[in-house]
């Protein structure tokens, strides 16, 4: 994830809005904006075929030292 602030020099935080998510975890470094997604291990992820693949949406947030 990339970002850009019209402020020169400015820190941000990220952030995301935790949600429930049946095929695995989202997660976020907030000083770096790495982020990660470990899949499941549970029966929903099993009962994909071969070549299947399912989607999943995380709202991820930046905000500099001010807020914005």
């Amino acid at each position: 994830l990339t970002a850009s602030d019209v402020d020169n020099g400015a820190s941000w935080s990220w952030g995301f809005v935790p949600q429930v998510n049946d095929y695995g975890t989202f997660g976020i470094n907030a000083s770096t904006g790495v982020w990660s997604y470990t899949l499941a291990n549970n029966a929903l992820v099993d009962a994909l075929a071969s070549g299947e693949t399912h989607d999943e949406t995380f709202l991820v947030t930046v905000t500099d030292e001010f807020g914005a």
